[in-house]
């Protein structure tokens, strides 16, 4: 069952992402896809997010590439 639909998924991610920002720790929810989970993980402030919804898994060679396509896009969007 997706974080969208099982309300026991969306209090487990409040609680470990509260209990993170009151320790002042980093918390990396992983293996988001959509864009219905990102919003609603942001919406619960949750900062840090990996997952498909960014990239499939890509071999070392291809990271500075990738990154620097998001750089572009990301100018590109904001100018």
């Amino acid at each position: 069952m997706s974080l969208i639909d099982s309300e026991a998924s969306q209090k487990i991610v409040r609680s470990v992402s509260s209990l993170s920002r009151d320790l002042s720790l980093d918390c990396v929810v992983e293996g988001v896809e959509t864009e219905d989970q990102l919003n609603m993980l942001t919406e619960m402030g949750c900062n840090l997010i990996q997952g498909y919804i960014y990239s499939r898994p890509l071999k070392a060679i291809d990271v500075q590439p990738f990154l620097d396509q998001q750089v572009r896009t990301d100018v590109a969007a904001v100018g």
